[in-house]
This record gives structure tokens, sequence and C-alpha cells, in this order.
């Protein structure tokens, strides 16, 4: 006799079915995961982007913010009141030399001993009073394509506020300070000594500035960072850095204010790389990499602050190329960055 199944019983999974079910949910279950892993991974990566973004931002306004408060060597134009004095004198002063010169010549031919001796020490007299002394160099802008080196003028102010309210005696520096940006890896010191440099810093973008008379004594005697100002590490994320200097025409590689007489550049370019390793979930670093550079140009006022340090009177001075004035006018930067 058969067995007849009841018409109420109701079929079940075949084995073929189950197996079919577990694997289309592990894969589902996979696609999520991944899914979720590349959200994370790219919100981490969107993150490290405007980090950079931001931190470039504040490095970039504060080099904005040193340029345009170089000070460019203005010497006071004495030749206009020399013409009015000889105009207005009542005798003639060449002549007097030259009769002055006759006379000294009449009386060398008495005592030529004498006076060959007496015209030597006063050669030698006359090059010691004409020979000048450079002890340090023009103000202006001095830079290369791995730093840049400024005189900035600082405005001191009578007083601080720290955050408990106390009044306190200002940290900023005033007067003409000297400021140098650049890595502190690989450098060149642009003739600041070798017990300044910031070789003992980890990597990274630094910042140093020093009273500009104190730096020059420094330069002279071969004195310790010490007393000079101590470099600061603005951004250890920097890992590449160089600096062009439009004049106006082309971009240069390098600016010397003294050999460009006393000019500044229309604008410096700056191109900032940083360390962009691509992190897992937990942050562990998978891969080194070098971002893609964020170029800035940074555009240098017209009306700069010029000084006679001789006189220590501050005037109002114009850049010394009009063309290059009228390209650089507007003051500002432009940034991008590409990924």
């Amino acid at each position: 006799m058969r067995y007849q199944p009841s018409a109420n019983v109701r079929g079940g999974f075949t084995l073929i079915e189950l197996i079919l079910a577990l694997g289309l949910s592990a894969v589902l279950v996979v696609l999520i995961g991944s899914a979720l892993v590349m959200g994370a991974a790219g919100a981490m990566e969107s993150r490290q982007k405007v980090e950079q973004a931001r931190l470039v931002d504040g490095v970039v306004s504060l080099i904005r913010s040193d340029l345009h408060r170089v000070v460019i060597y203005d010497p006071q134009d004495t030749s206009t009141a020399m013409e009015l004095a000889e105009s207005t004198a009542e005798f003639d002063v060449d002549s007097i030399d030259d009769i002055s010169a006759m006379g000294a010549s009449t009386g060398s031919s008495s005592g030529s001993s004498s006076g060959s001796s007496s015209s030597s020490s006063s050669s030698d007299d006359s090059s010691s009073d004409t020979g000048e002394v450079v002890l340090r160099r023009p103000l202006g802008l001095y830079g290369t394509l791995q730093e840049m080196q400024i005189d900035v003028l600082r405005e001191q102010s009578q007083y601080e506020v720290d955050s408990a309210g106390n009044l306190v005696a200002p940290s900023a520096l005033s007067g003409i300070t000297t400021v140098r940006y650049a890595l502190s890896q690989g450098v060149a010191t642009l003739g600041i000594s070798q017990s300044r440099s910031v070789k003992d810093l980890t990597t990274g973008l630094v910042r140093q500035e020093a009273n500009r008379d104190l730096l020059n004594w420094a330069d002279q005697v071969g004195t310790t960072v010490d007393l000079v100002g101590e470099p600061q590490l603005l951004a250890p994320e920097v890992v590449g850095l160089e600096f062009r200097y439009f004049d106006g025409i082309d971009l240069l590689d390098t600016w010397d204010s003294e050999l460009m007489d006393g000019e500044l550049p229309v604008a410096v370019e700056m191109r900032i790389w940083f360390q962009q390793n691509r992190l897992d979930v937990r942050g562990d670093v998978l891969e080194e990499r070098q971002s893609n550079p964020y170029v800035v140009t940074v555009a240098l006022p017209s009306i700069w602050n010029a000084v006679d340090p001789d006189l220590a009177v501050l005037t109002e001075g114009t850049s010394s190329t009009s063309s290059s004035t009228s390209s650089g006018s507007t003051s500002g930067s432009s940034s991008s960055g590409g990924y």
C-alpha cells in the first residue's frame, strides 16, 4: 500500500535553493560592506583635502600679510636742493677750488719730497675716508626657488591683552624685521650662518623672524639662533615648496633687490606640495604619495612702505617700474589645488 501525502502539507526548499539563497545573501553583504568602506575612505580623503585647503589658506594669508609689509630703501633726492644752493650762492665754489689747486701746484714745486709724502698720506686718508664698508644689504626681497627672505615693517602696539584679560607686554617684534620662509630640510641659508639653520627641525614649512639689525650683527659675529629668532614650524605636512617671482614679463627663479636696483617683483608665485597618504578605515597608511601642488599667486601692491634708514623717516613711495606696478596694482591672491 502506497503512502499518499496529505494535500495540506506544503513542499519545502530544496538544497539547491538554499545554497543559492545563502550565496546571494553573502554577495549582498560583501557589496554593502565594500560600499561602506569606499564611502568611509572617500570621506577621509575629502576631509584631508579640506584640511589641506584650510592650511594653505592660513599659510598664504600669513605670507601675503608679510609681503604687503615689505619695505624698500628710498634715499632722499638732494639734487634739487644742491642746484638751488648753487644758484643762490654769492660766489663760485669751483673757481675758488681752481685757485687753490693752482697755488698748491706752485707750492709743490718748491718742496717735492715733503709734497710727495704729504700727498701720499692725504691719498691714503682720502681712500680710507671714502672707502665705504657695506655691513648689510639694502631693504627689499631676496629669494631663491627654495626659500624667500623679506624685510618687513612692524608697527609696535603699546600693549596686548592675554586670555585672562590682563595687559601684557607686546610679543611681536617692532621696527624693521627680517622674515624668512623655507623648508626645514635641505635648504640653502641665503647668507644666514649654518648655526641658525633649520636642519634640526622636522620636515615642513618654517618661518623665521628676527630684528634686522640684530640679524646683521649675528651674521657678522656668527652667533647662534637663540639670539636672532627661533624658526617656527608652520606646517609639518608640507613636503615641497617653490617660489617664483614675476617681474612683469617673465617668471624668475631668483630675486635680489640689491641687483634689481631696489625693485620688488610684481607678484610672487608659490607652489606647495603636501604628503597625502591613502588611509584605510582604521586610519592606517596604505600608500604614501605626494599631492598635486597648490599654485598660489600673491600680487604685490603698487604703493610701498619706503624708508630711509639714515634719517628714520617713513614716507610712501611708488615702485620703481611703472609697467610693473600697472600690472600689479591690485593686491590679492588666487589659489588652485589640482586633484
